[in-house]
This record gives C-alpha cells, sequence and structure tokens, in this order.
C-alpha cells in the first residue's frame, strides 16, 4: 500500500506551503563488497535516503522529546505552532498517517526572550498510502481507522489523524479556529493545481506515467476538502486541551 517514490514529490508541496522539509533522494546502490553484511540488503537496488538531521551543517535540530523538555523548563520557549499547522494540513492532503512524535524534528529561532522551535517534518514512508483492497478496507473499519487511505476524500478525519492527536493537542493549542480558517485559506492558495502537478512530475518518468491522473486528482480533492474537514478536526481537538 505504500509508495515508494511519494517522498520526491512531498518536497515542492512543502515548499510551496512554507513549510520546512527534509530532502530524500533516490540512489542506486550498487553490489559492493564494501558494504559488508548489508549487501544481501542493499546491494544493487534503488534506495531512498534522506539525513537524520535535516539541517546538518548549520543548525543542529532536536528530537520532539527534547522539545517538550525546553518548553515544560522555560515558559519563555514556544513552539511555532501556527508552522505545525501548516505542516499537518499538508500531511492531511497527502495521506501521510503515521506522523507520530518520532517524525519529527525542530529547529530553533532566537526571539531575543527564549527560544520559538519550528517543525521539519520528515520520513514520508506513508504519503500516498493506497489502502484498496477487502482486507485493509476491514482493518479501516476497526480496528485501525487511520488505514483509510489515500482517497478522493476523507472518510473520517478524527480517525485519520488518530495516531497524531496527542501530538496535535500538545503543538496546536493556542491556535483556534479563526487562525486555523485562515491557515486552511492561505494553504489552499499556495497548493495550486500547477505547483501539485509539478510535484508529482518529480517522482522517476516512469512512475509519473503510471501517477500523473489519479495523484493530481486526488491532491486537489483533499485540498478543497480541507475547508471542511480541517475545521472538523479542529473542533475535534478542542473538546480535549492539554
Amino acid at each position: 500500500a505504500e509508495h515508494p517514490y511519494a517522498a520526491l514529490a512531498i518536497q515542492r508541496l512543502a515548499e510551496a506551503a512554507g513549510i520546512e522539509h527534509s530532502n530524500p533522494t533516490e540512489y542506486y546502490v550498487p553490489d559492493d563488497s564494501a558494504l559488508g553484511s548489508y549487501r544481501p540488503f542493499v546491494g544493487k537496488k534503488i534506495c531512498l535516503l534522506e539525513r537524520d538531521d535535516p539541517t546538518s551543517g548549520t543548525n543542529e535540530t532536536k528530537s520532539t522529546a527534547k522539545i517538550i523538555d525546553k518548553i515544560l523548563d522555560d515558559s519563555k520557549n514556544h513552539r511555532d505552532q501556527e508552522a505545525v499547522l501548516r505542516a499537518r494540513l499538508l500531511d492531511m492532503m497527502i495521506g501521510d498517517w503515521d506522523r507520530h512524535f518520532d517524525q519529527w524534528r525542530f529547529g530553533a529561532k532566537d526571539t531575543g526572550l527564549g527560544k520559538l522551535y519550528y517543525p521539519i517534518p520528515r520520513d514520508r514512508d506513508e504519503a500516498f498510502f493506497n489502502s484498496n483492497g477487502i482486507f485493509l478496507r476491514s482493518l479501516s473499519l476497526s480496528p485501525f481507522p487511520f488505514l483509510q487511505g489515500f482517497k478522493k476524500h476523507f472518510y473520517n478525519i478524527k480517525w485519520f489523524n488518530l495516531e497524531e492527536r496527542n501530538f496535535d493537542r500538545l503543538f496546536m493549542n493556542n491556535v483556534d479556529a479563526n487562525a486555523w480558517k485562515r491557515i486552511i485559506k492561505e494553504f489552499q492558495a499556495n497548493e495550486t493545481d500547477s505547483v501539485i502537478d509539478n510535484a508529482v512530475k518529480q517522482m522517476p518518468p516512469k512512475i509519473y506515467a503510471l501517477d500523473k491522473k489519479i495523484i493530481p486528482e486526488k491532491l486537489r480533492s483533499r485540498r478543497d476538502l480541507l475547508s471542511t474537514a480541517g475545521m472538523k478536526y479542529y473542533r475535534f481537538l478542542a473538546k480535549e486541551v492539554t
């Protein structure tokens, strides 16, 4: 059900929405004895690699756990909650349901009074997750409702975000309904049809030939539906504030 080349398309979508991102790159790994014990697993294969620390060489990023500690230790430290929301809207648009705490790194900006931590999503292994078939369909009904898959619509936006609800309640607890509406509108305006088409073109040509119609159609539909689905999810989060 996973799309092996989805991560190559996400970079353009993230850039359009002003979202920090990693830069995965595909490589052909030769059958080299230097690989040692890993040779049978990666030799003569196409591999998708990205930096563990997306901003290596500039500012060191921190894990989600460390950011939580920093926020609890000093009230002058904050997370950029609107940036988190933009990143989460992208998750919903691309159908990436696996955004647990370890799927993020955080960079820091010095405000003069404390640190402002901004999110850098990574590990896009569930983007464009295509859960067709009877078995996955039955699992998505119960007990794994987040496996509803990358369709033209959201079956249930609350259950799609089941794994992320605690992260969202902690990292977006100061973003009110008006801010959600504004940010959703800005996100939709930035993710134009041409941006979507160009993003999908970043996949290898033979893969693009297979996906050039259905994936952009799904992305455009899900983008447009965020006006209602996004606010439905906001109301779900707002019922229980961390």
